[in-house]
């Protein structure tokens, strides 16, 4: 199972800026530090959203803001603090759930190219 999502109105053209895609096992992990980064700024609907591929919608604002929330915390240190402690849970370590740095960048470009996107 996977993660499809696509953008609403790519600012780039081409499947590399208008598609994204994660299996279940780095997006939980992924969307939960979203979820971290974004807790004042993303509303209960869209936080589930992420957990779900039922096609729900994060709005253009909304994903340019995980974007640039995303990039500074690759830069300070956020990220690979969320990893270490996402790595050391003993759930994700039972299940395979995985914290990835390049899949994270990905995801920030995406998102600040996608002017929101739907999640399948």
């Amino acid at each position: 199972m996977g993660f499809d999502l696509y953008a609403l109105d790519p600012i780039l053209g081409g499947e590399e800026h208008d598609y994204f895609r994660a299996n279940v096992w780095y997006w939980r992990p992924l969307w939960a530090f979203v979820e971290y980064i974004c807790k004042d700024t993303l509303d209960d609907f869209e936080k589930q959203a992420g957990y779900h591929n039922d096609g729900d919608t994060i709005p253009k604002e909304k994903a340019k803001m995980i974007g640039d929330k995303l990039k500074i915390s690759l830069n300070d240190g956020t990220f690979n603090k969320f990893k270490e402690e996402c790595d050391n849970t003993k759930d994700n370590h039972d299940t395979g759930y995985q914290c990835d740095y390049g899949l994270t960048t990905e995801f920030s470009t995406f998102c600040l190219n996608s002017r929101g996107f739907t999640i399948h």
